[in-house]
């Protein structure tokens, strides 16, 4: 108190919750593989989560696409235009920008990442209703990357998920060549 001197404060315990991120896993690719899945993400403590991948590096030198697909415990969510992204591009190093779109049977958050010497990628996506029984799922993402063709791009956007109930896996696929390098962690959105 200022006529006091004295430091007030108040104990953690009489505050008010807050959201946060709880850890759920992590994988390091240290040798080439064509999948990065993850699997028992179940329903405790909310449905939204959060993936951020960071240095992602293919073994392929034409440029691959970096998709997602989501399941539950007996299988993965691939039925005709069940995805449906969009996002907006700046190039950095041009004048280059535009939109574009797709409907398929994976997510796809990418285009053309590259090869070790050509590109890599880093970012975060966010996937609301995840693990609950929700219709849709809403996924928003933002992310950077090099691209095999030339050019370093800044990509924004987001995107639906045509699939009912509550989902246990994920799984990032490509559409050709493997993972060599990167990191993948995943997280869930807690309400307190």
């Amino acid at each position: 108190a200022s006529d006091s001197g004295n430091l007030k404060y108040v104990e953690k315990q009489y505050l008010g919750g807050g959201g946060s991120l709880e850890f759920l896993a992590r994988t390091s690719v240290s040798s080439p593989t064509s999948t990065v899945e993850f699997t028992g993400l179940n329903n405790t403590g909310g449905g939204n989560i959060k993936v951020v991948f960071n240095k992602v590096i293919t073994d392929t030198s034409g440029g691959v696409n970096m998709q997602f697909v989501i399941g539950d415990n007996s299988s993965y969510e691939t039925g005709s235009n069940k995805y449906q992204a969009a996002h907006t591009y700046n190039q950095l190093d041009s004048a280059d920008s535009g939109n574009e779109q797709a409907s398929q049977t994976s997510f796809r958050l990418v285009d053309s990442i590259g090869s070790d010497s050509d590109g890599c990628l880093g970012g975060y996506f966010d996937i609301f209703g995840f693990a609950d029984g929700s219709t849709n799922k809403f996924v928003t993402f933002a992310l950077s990357h090099f691209r095999a063709a030339g050019g370093r791009y800044v990509k924004k956007g987001g995107g639906f998920i045509d699939s009912a109930g509550a989902k246990t896996k994920l799984k990032f696929q490509l559409s050709s060549g493997n993972y060599t390098a990167g990191e993948f962690m995943i997280y869930r959105y807690k309400e307190s």
